[in-house]
């Protein structure tokens, strides 16, 4: 039932209105991507560079091994600008979750 409801694009959860969480229910209407995922993340910045300004419910697009990413800012975490990195709370569908994330999912053992 609960996990019907994280699904569907009506729900508070993907941004929808919907806060019921009922089985069955007439209303539902699957997301294709999969359920809202929050992960915090943290970044170098080039200094030098001309990027797009980060602020909360921002797009940011990762290029990561020819395959683009993209995750939604939630909150702004902390900047230091002496290493020049960002730290972000972040969200993306899981069916596109990026391949860091996929990543820190597993542990390797020897």
């Amino acid at each position: 039932m609960d996990n019907e409801c994280l699904i569907c694009k009506k729900h508070n959860t993907q941004s929808g209105k919907c806060m019921l969480n009922k089985s069955n229910c007439l209303l539902f209407e699957e997301e294709p991507r999969g359920k809202k995922v929050r992960t915090k993340l943290a970044f170098d910045i080039d200094p030098d560079a001309e990027t797009h300004l980060i602020k909360p419910f921002s797009v940011i697009r990762l290029e990561e091994g020819g395959k683009t990413e993209e995750i939604t800012v939630i909150k702004i975490l902390y900047i230091d600008l002496e290493k020049w990195i960002i730290a972000i709370e972040g969200e993306f569908y899981q069916n596109e979750t990026p391949v860091f994330q996929k990543k820190r999912t597993f542990k390797i053992v020897k």
